[in-house]
């Protein structure tokens, strides 16, 4: 059963029969279970909002008796989304297998790529995915505007001779507008952005703002920025004597941000500390200087108090 907690909703799992069950395919599964958490197409399946759209396109397909109108897919991905979600909403195990098999059967012979059992990149299949869906709900009814809407994805550049006029607001209303006037689908208004970008030449300064629609962006997942640093304090008058600390820092700290950090946590004045390596064998080996990089610290890293006299006359 799906339920809300915390703004957050729960969904049984998906499972099939055999070998060709979409719990098999997990890019499927996983992309299936991300758009029956999304609100505003849970909220249109739930309120039945495809079917008022599936009835004004047959209607406009009646009303306008060129082919170009016509529906290559019958709305069968559509009709078989509706159906998985349903299934995952009442919580039907009898009949989600069954349904399973028939999304999947569904997929694969529109697209062989998905037919087997192989995995695929799951971001692709979301594509291919709402790009499918959005192609039967398209709402705009004149055939030849549908034409164009199937290539109505490509990017509308314009050289600064010709917007040299307009603000870069209004040109990308103009862009969107045109965009917005071929495609209009649940799709659309759930998934659908307008990126600017602007190429400026650094020789005869001339600028092209380009203006391109997207449903999906990647995003990188963040690098790990930070270091772990153990370090051992030595203080001069203080009981214990030592004490082993711990921090996480960015990597593009100085020694001098070390030192600072070492000071705050041990309560001390960061001038009177001299950050030093003590090899277990050797015994003193450096000085770190302030300007040096934190990748230049070594495991054996001492953080040694001096009286304030020393360090001022240093």
């Amino acid at each position: 059963m799906w339920r809300q907690c915390n703004g957050f909703y729960h969904v049984s799992i998906m499972y099939g029969g055999h070998n060709t069950c979409i719990c098999h395919c997990y890019f499927i599964n996983a992309i299936v279970q991300c758009l029956c958490h999304t609100e505003q197409l849970a909220l249109y399946i739930l309120r039945k909002g495809y079917e008022l759209d599936i009835r004004n396109i047959k209607n406009a397909i009646l009303d306008y008796q060129h082919s170009s109108t016509s529906q290559p897919h019958g709305f069968k991905v559509t009709k078989s989304f509706v159906q998985i979600f349903q299934a995952l909403w009442n919580n039907s195990s009898n009949t989600t297998s069954k349904l399973s098999y028939d999304f999947k059967t569904t997929i694969g012979n529109l697209n062989r790529q998905y037919s087997g059992n192989d995995q695929n990149d799951a971001q692709e299949f979301l594509l291919f995915l709402i790009n499918t869906i959005h192609d039967e709900l398209n709402l705009v009814a004149n055939g030849r505007v549908r034409q164009q809407a199937k290539n109505s994805f490509s990017s509308t550049t314009i050289s600064s001779q010709s917007s040299s006029s307009l603000a870069s607001v209004e040109l990308a209303r103009r862009a969107w507008s045109d965009y917005t006037d071929a495609n209009q689908s649940i799709i659309t208004s759930t998934f659908s952005a307008q990126l600017h970008s602007t190429l400026r030449c650094n020789q005869c300064k001339q600028e092209s703002k380009t203006f391109e629609p997207y449903l999906l962006l990647s995003l990188p997942i963040p690098q790990k920025i930070i270091k772990p640093v153990f370090i051992t304090v030595v203080f001069l008058n203080q009981s214990p004597k030592q004490l082993q600390i711990g921090l996480c820092l960015p990597v593009t700290n100085t020694v001098k941000d070390v030192r600072e950090a070492i000071a705050q946590q041990s309560n001390l004045d960061p001038n009177d500390l001299a950050l030093v390596e003590i090899q277990q064998h050797n015994g003193f080996s450096q000085v770190f200087h302030d300007t040096e990089p934190m990748s230049r610290l070594t495991h054996d890293l001492y953080a040694i108090q001096f009286p304030s006299s020393i360090t001022e006359s240093n």
